[in-house]
């Protein structure tokens, strides 16, 4: 079964540095922009652990990530 990654966001200031930080401490995590992030589906486990309140904004595979970064990276340049 191929790895499940979620974009979300946070609704505040707090919430992202505190959610960011706990995240980035355990797994790769991708920064998007507009402070959105894309994390293995098992981070939502650590920012419920924490209380640290998130938005779902899409479920996807793996290659829709690499895909989505590969975008964004041709837009910035």
């Amino acid at each position: 079964m191929a790895m499940q990654m979620v974009k979300i966001s946070f609704p505040d200031e707090e919430s992202l540095t505190q959610g960011f930080y706990e995240l980035m401490k355990r797994m790769r995590v991708v920064c998007l922009p507009a402070d959105e992030f894309i994390v293995p589906e098992r981070g939502l486990t650590v920012l419920n652990g924490h209380g640290i309140p998130y938005r779902i904004i899409k479920r996807s595979g793996l290659d829709h990530v690499l895909e989505t970064v590969r975008d964004t990276a041709a837009i910035a340049a």
